[in-house]
């Protein structure tokens, strides 16, 4: 607050105590919505009075990796709903973002970006969030290269697209929260050059990252 700076809170993952029967990792889903809801709520109640009223509900709840034991946009929506309620119970000014999407196709029980957003809208999610979270991840190329597969582009300049998807449902109003984004600068292979070469690349310089 000294420096002006705002936070966005991430809630997730979950404890050994709370999550679903069997699985095991910390990224599992919560066994109960309400616990979840809780939790939600006794976060926004104690720090809304200080200063943070922007929630994100997950990390990438569309890759297998963090949304255990498999990605489910029918099973996010029940925990979406009851966070965003609990939510906006405590802090009626919060602003509530749905889990950044990670970008990925669909494969391996990972679900791309544009099929789980679309899926949230068909669940139902619509009222629950008040802008979508993404991950538009170019690297290894620059966020205007021209590629199906370069998340920032399929932000909006892809058919369909996550921009698109929102149109169509009702939700032009709302924008799109790039709340995770990055190029790595370490080597020791080949630094990208900025577009796809057919090199397989671990980095860029740090005047292409900039």
């Amino acid at each position: 607050n000294a420096r002006g700076l705002k936070l966005l809170p991430m809630l997730g993952y979950t404890p050994g105590w709370a999550r679903v029967t069997d699985c095991y990792s910390s990224k599992c889903r919560p066994a109960s919505s309400s616990q979840f809801a809780d939790f939600a709520a006794a976060a926004a109640a104690r720090y809304a009075s200080r200063g943070v009223h922007h929630w994100e509900i997950w990390n990438e709840p569309n890759l297998i990796k963090f949304w255990q034991p498999s990605p489910n946009p029918a099973e996010y929506v029940v925990f979406l709903k009851a966070a965003y309620a609990a939510i906006k119970n405590k802090d009626p000014e919060a602003v509530v973002i749905s889990g950044g999407l990670g970008p990925i196709s669909t494969s391996e029980g990972n679900i791309a970006p544009r099929e789980y957003l679309l899926a949230l809208y068909e669940e139902g999610a619509s009222p629950y969030f008040d802008a979508v979270g993404f991950h538009p991840y170019s690297f290894p190329v620059t966020a205007g290269y021209d590629a199906r597969w370069n998340a920032w582009q399929q932000m909006a300049n892809r058919t369909p697209s996550l921009r698109s998807i929102m149109e169509e449902h009702g939700d032009a109003s709302k924008k799109i929260w790039m709340t995770e984004y990055g190029a790595p600068t370490g080597g020791p292979g080949v630094a990208s050059a900025g577009y796809y070469s057919g090199e397989r690349t671990d980095h860029v310089t740090e005047e292409l990252q900039a």
